[in-house]
């Protein structure tokens, strides 16, 4: 559900046929649109529509203090948004180890 809040915003923000590019890795997230960037004044912590509050919302509840979720753009360049989380895997017992 992060993922999905993040690409919608990026795409309705972007010029029609404009690239949007996400990359993955086992920790970090990231999405980048080429739309008319952020306003001048832009406060990450009180702005941003309900998909950007979702997202914040989710992240805490799934995390706690361990993640990071930065928004940074400025006007003209389009907006990046990041997201690294802690690193999760199995042991061979089935127990989530961080």
């Amino acid at each position: 559900m992060l993922l999905k809040n993040l690409l919608e915003n990026a795409v309705q923000h972007s010029p029609v046929g404009a690239p949007v590019v996400m990359t993955i890795d086992t920790k970090h997230l990231s999405v980048r649109d080429e739309g008319p960037g952020l306003p001048q004044g832009w406060d990450p912590d009180r702005s941003g529509g309900i998909g950007i509050q979702n997202t914040r919302e989710r992240l805490q509840h799934l995390y706690g203090d361990n993640h990071m979720f930065a928004i940074s753009g400025t006007s003209g360049s389009g907006v990046l948004v990041e997201i690294e989380i802690p690193c999760q895997h199995a042991n061979s017992l089935g127990q989530t180890v961080v």
